[in-house]
């Protein structure tokens, strides 16, 4: 007697699971340090998201260093921020050198100079913006 084909399902992403909570709640908790921040858009422009690349994201990591990593998809960046109540200044990044492709390589020099600019954040519904001032 034959089997019928097994079902499948592909989890393209899975972030968390916490009993009871809803995924409203999980969206109003997240906080600025040791949460994977995917980026979307920046100034309006929509990241590309292409096949075998890896995904743009921010993660700020709670060390004695305070140090941050991120992408947009193409160079791996790496460098220090401070943190305090909602002010945030990031330092200049240490980078991997690769050539990216357009736009992800315009898109670099930008979310770079974001960075160095950005002096608050704010969090809303569970996402994250940079601020520059003066």
């Amino acid at each position: 007697m034959e089997r019928p084909e097994p079902r499948m399902v592909l989890i393209e992403r899975f972030l968390r699971t916490r009993p009871g909570i809803t995924c409203e709640r999980q969206k109003a908790d997240a906080a600025m340090q040791n949460t994977y921040w995917r980026l979307d858009e920046l100034n309006g422009e929509r990241f590309p998201k292409e096949a075998g690349r890896q995904e743009p994201h921010l993660v700020l990591e709670t060390n004695d260093a305070g140090t941050y990593r991120t992408t947009v998809g193409c160079n791996r960046m790496r460098g220090s921020y401070a943190l305090a109540e909602n002010a945030l200044r990031f330092s200049p990044s240490a980078s991997t050198m690769m050539a990216c492709p357009e736009p992800l390589n315009s898109l670099e020099r930008t979310f770079r100079e974001a960075l160095a600019g950005a002096t608050s954040f704010a969090i809303e519904r569970g996402n994250a913006g940079f601020a520059q001032h003066g």
